[in-house]
């Protein structure tokens, strides 16, 4: 997880600027951002989102007196809360930045499996374990191990 000072060093970098001035312009900036939201209830940035400032109307509590003897019921001040909606540009990076190539482990019965497990994990060098007929590194998962899948059009075009 990055927290602000490693964002500020990363830009300070980019920009050849001492971490202290970068430091000063995104503190000065979240300062403006949290007023913005507290004194309009919403704040919007470019390619980035929304955040809008919620109230949830008062709830109803109800306690026990001291020493056991009936209730009563006290007002809870409202929940505020702040929501975030992402920007399109920004929820279509995400989307494309998860998305996985699949690929399949085989899992047939492999004379040399035995073998290759032995020469450890082809990336690391890590002996890995075997859940089956399928090898795992405890560093790198199954992905040494995996094929990609067969090209359908390929197949296709081959016939």
């Amino acid at each position: 997880m990055k927290r602000k000072r490693d964002l500020d060093m990363l830009v300070a970098a980019d920009l050849g600027v001492t971490l202290q001035d970068i430091s000063l312009v995104t503190d000065m900036f979240l300062r403006h951002t949290r007023a913005a939201i507290v004194e309009e209830g919403i704040v919007h940035l470019d390619g980035f989102g929304k955040f809008r400032l919620s109230e949830q109307p008062n709830s109803k509590l109800t306690l026990k007196k001291k020493g056991g003897e009936g209730i009563t019921t006290v007002e809870a001040p409202p929940k505020l809360r702040v929501h975030f909606s992402k920007a399109p540009v920004f929820r279509r990076q995400l989307r494309e930045s998860r998305t996985m190539e699949k690929y399949g482990v085989n899992e047939t019965i492999d004379q040399d499996l035995e073998k290759r497990a032995a020469q450890g994990c082809p990336k690391c060098g890590t002996k890995p374990s075997r859940h089956g007929a399928v090898l795992v590194c405890r560093n790198c998962g199954t992905e040494p191990f995996e094929s990609p899948p067969p090209r359908i059009n390929e197949e296709k075009e081959n016939n």
